[in-house]
């Protein structure tokens, strides 16, 4: 399993990942590292959560049949073709699945990030074969909703309206706070992060990394400092403060 998280910049996308592989039978399980983001001819970052068999096959698809030139079109002409080469390869595992002991098919969800004539974007094809433009983010994965809560926690930030060394700080605290409340064990640290810009698609090296985690401790310590300096004991007898924070709205008590 895998959380894959995008989110856009002013200047690109940020696209994050665990890096937790498991294989194996359900009552034998093993884990190890595995990187999970990869690219098209530098151009396109995507990830993918599901069967990693379907992963390979996907992968090789997408590299085969989609030239560096299809990967400089817009989005409104390429997001067809993506679909036309993932779609049948989901189709077909469906089709060859063999039920033992209840077992669901292998399925797949892709998750692609680019900028391509100056606008960032984010594309989905989810495992069922719908496919869906987001914005300003998205995520994919067994801990999907872990990551969409701690998007929403930030969305006071306008992280689409910051700059991208901003951007990946939070993608990063994101899947590293998934990764810490997950009860499955199906992610698990280091994190791996993408940066794509007009210009192509960088890896974030592993020192950048330990950078990005001190800088995330430190953030942490400020916050806390904040939080005590801001908090003061409310000067109003408990009913004005609720009135206050309600807006005013009557609430009618129930029995």
């Amino acid at each position: 399993m895998t959380l894959v998280l995008a989110i856009k910049a002013t200047d690109g996308v940020v696209l994050a990942s665990d890096s937790q592989a498991t294989s194996g039978a359900e009552t034998v399980r093993t884990r190890g590292a595995a990187r999970k983001l990869d690219d098209l001819h530098g151009s396109i970052a995507f990830g993918c959560s599901g069967d990693s068999g379907l992963r390979q096959r996907v992968v090789s698809e997408l590299r085969a049949r989609l030239t560096e030139l299809d990967c400089a079109a817009p989005l409104e002409e390429l997001r067809p073709r993506i679909r036309d080469i993932i779609n049948p390869i989901q189709q077909q595992a469906r089709a060859e699945h063999v039920p033992l002991d209840g077992t669901e098919p292998a399925c797949l969800a892709t998750l692609f990030a680019a900028v391509t004539g100056g606008r960032p974007w984010i594309y989905e094809v989810s495992a069922d074969g719908k496919d869906e433009e987001h914005d300003p983010a998205e995520a994919i994965g067994v801990s999907r909703h872990y990551a969409i809560h701690g998007m929403l926690y930030n969305q006071h930030l306008g992280l689409d309206k910051r700059p991208m060394q901003q951007v990946r700080l939070a993608a990063y605290r994101i899947v590293m706070s998934a990764i810490a409340v997950d009860g499955t064990g199906n992610i698990g640290i280091p994190v791996q992060i993408y940066e794509v810009r007009a210009n192509g698609v960088q890896i974030v090296s592993d020192e950048e990394l330990k950078v990005i985690h001190l800088t995330l401790n430190g953030l942490k310590e400020q916050e806390g400092d904040l939080w005590r300096d801001f908090w003061r004991e409310p000067d109003a007898d408990a009913s004005d403060l609720a009135e206050e924070l309600v807006g005013g709205i009557q609430i009618e008590k129930s029995d």
